[in-house]
Order: structure tokens, then sequence, then C-alpha cells
């Protein structure tokens, strides 16, 4: 019986040996495909083409335990990669033209220039013509098929002409929208698909942003600016003829997150009814991030609870909203561009 128990596990050892070099050699293989840029299969069947503001910049958030920007949390939901262009810098934000605004913020130029939307489109294009050079058309259709763009652009421009003749910069607004269409038309012209997919998201009213000053004196004429902004994109939107545009009413989404906040406060919404409805925003007014002095030296200082903020810092959302905004997305092409119900987590 000792020595049958001595084969067994010989047996056993040689059997197992056996396994271990055939996983070896088949995890060898697989390095070595994945490795191999020709030989790559491509995992993600649909691809993310981000241009923009630092409304959709990954650099955001500094380190991913503080969250993740609404593009991540959109292809989160489903077989996506995204291809990020999106810039920012802590002191200015993408405008669509840098020619026709300049490079200025509250009369002071900024510490470096931020790529404008038509720079991030021709560097984009450049580097898709390289990539997809010698590429087979059985690969090249597909994924011109099932590339998405999405588009955030306009708030710093609303911001930086807030201020000037209100006759002027309402006619550098069309011009600027205008050119978005234009931008856009580009990418046409370097796809054989004939059904481009763009997300667009329309910008927000900056008088709602905590970066905004109430006794600036402009009130009116920042509304004013938002809603001509807001008018030319959906006009031009609706004439759009290269394509499908998933337009993104954003300043309602902000809207909403407000008002229920002080429909709570007013008393007219319960606490269990607000956790229901939405998150449960501790503060909507206030941005969670901010410059603070500490003996001689400024440094930021975070909330307690950054989740339940709706501001990240005086320009921008916070994660949970973020979020929120990419799971509103995803709800909305779900069914017309993924084949997919709504269904969204």
């Amino acid at each position: 019986m000792r020595f049958l128990s001595k084969v067994y596990v010989l047996g056993a050892l040689a059997v197992c040996c056996m396994l271990f070099s055939a996983w070896s050699l088949r995890s060898s293989r697989f390095a070595s495909l994945a490795s191999s840029k020709p030989q790559q299969k491509n995992m993600y069947k649909y691809r993310l083409v981000v241009f923009g503001d630092s409304w959709s910049d990954d650099k955001l958030f500094k380190n991913p335990s503080q969250g993740k920007v609404w593009p991540e949390w959109l292809c989160s939901q489903f077989s996506c990669v995204r291809d990020n262009m999106a810039e920012s810098v802590s002191s200015a934000g993408v405008i669509v033209d840098s020619s026709e605004l300049g490079i200025f913020k509250a009369g002071k130029r900024t510490t470096r220039a931020v790529p404008d939307l038509k720079t991030q489109i021709s560097r984009w294009i450049q580097k898709e013509k390289e990539a997809v050079q010698e590429l087979p058309e059985d690969r090249l259709k597909p994924r011109q098929r099932n590339t998405i763009f999405s588009l955030s652009v306009g708030v710093w421009d609303i911001r930086r002409l807030i201020g000037g003749n209100v006759a002027t910069s309402k006619a550098a607004i069309r011009r600027s929208v205008a050119t978005i269409f234009d931008e856009l038309k580009r990418l046409t012209e370097l796809s054989t698909a004939k059904d481009m997919k763009v997300i667009l998201m329309n910008p927000v009213d900056v008088t709602l942003l905590p970066a905004y000053d109430p006794m600036d004196g402009h009130h009116r004429e920042a509304i004013e600016l938002f809603q001509e902004w807001t008018n030319e994109l959906k006009r031009l939107s609706e004439g759009w003829e290269h394509g499908s545009i998933f337009y993104v009413d954003t300043n309602s989404f902000l809207a909403d997150q407000i008002r229920e906040r002080q429909l709570w406060v007013s008393g007219y919404l319960e606490s269990a009814d607000l956790e229901k409805e939405g998150v449960g925003w501790e503060d909507v007014d206030r941005a969670c991030v901010g410059d603070r002095k500490k003996w001689i030296l400024w440094g930021q200082e975070i909330c307690d609870l950054p989740e339940k903020y709706l501001f990240w810092d005086d320009m921008h959302l916070g994660a949970t909203a973020h979020k929120l905004l990419g799971e509103l997305v995803f709800q909305g092409i779900g069914t017309e561009w993924l084949n997919k119900g709504k269904t969204a987590a």
C-alpha cells in the first residue's frame, strides 16, 4: 500500500508538471501576442474620442481615489477604450478658437497656452492618419464605424467674453459655434463611415458655478451669452446632416441637482425622498476643494465628504456628479448606438 501511494504521488506530480508546462507555453504565447502591435487583437468594440475642456479632462482629479471624469464613467458601462485629447490648466480651460478670443483671462495672460479645440482635432487627425496608414480595409471600417466622438467646450469661451460689448460677444459666440461644426465636418472627411456619432455637451450657465461672483454686475449679460451659445448650438445640431448627434443638456442636469437640494432646504422634500430621488447633496453652492493658507504657504484643502459636494472646485463638477453624468449619457446612447437597453447601473 505504501508503494502504491508513492506511485500515485509520483503520477500526480508528473501530471501537474505537464499541466504547468502547457499553461506556461500558452501564457508565453499570449504575452507575445499582446506585446506585438501588428498581431494584437482589439479587445474593445467601441472607441470614445474625447475633445474639449477641463470638464472632460482625465487630469481633473489628481489621483484615482478622488474620482473619475464622466467619459471614464461612460466607458465603464460598455466595451470601450478612450482616446482623450481634452486638456486644461489650473488657470484656464480650452476654448474653441484661440485666434478668436485669445488666451486671456480677467485681463491677464495665462501661464501657458492651452491647445484650443481646432488644435486638438488637428493633432488627433494627424495621429489617426498615421495609425491607420497600413491598416487593412476589413479592420479600418469597423474602427471608423465604432468610433464615438465627444465634444465639450464653451464654458471658458463664455467666461472670457463676460464684461465686453454684448453685441460683439454674441457675434463671437456665433462664430465659435460655427467653428465647432466646421471642425466636426473635418472629422467626417477622415472617415468612410456614413453615420458619424457625436456626443455634444452644451456648456453650463456660468452663474451657477461657485467661481461666479454675483456682485460683479454682469449677471444678466452672462445669462444672455449662455442662452446665445445654447440656441446656436441647438440650431446647428438640428441641421447637421453628416451623422448622429446626441445633445447633452448639461445645464439642465446641473440645475436639477441644485433644485433638489433647494427643495429639501425649503421643506418641500423630505430627507428620505431626497436620498431616494438623488444623491442627497450636502452642498450645491461651494467647492469641495479650495486654496487655504497655512502659515505663509498656500495649499489645497479638501472637504470631509467630497462625494456629497456637487462641485469639486469652483469651476467643475465633483466625482459623484461626473458619475451621474456618465450614466445619463450611457442611457441616452445605449439603445441607438450600442444596441443596448437603457439599463445603466
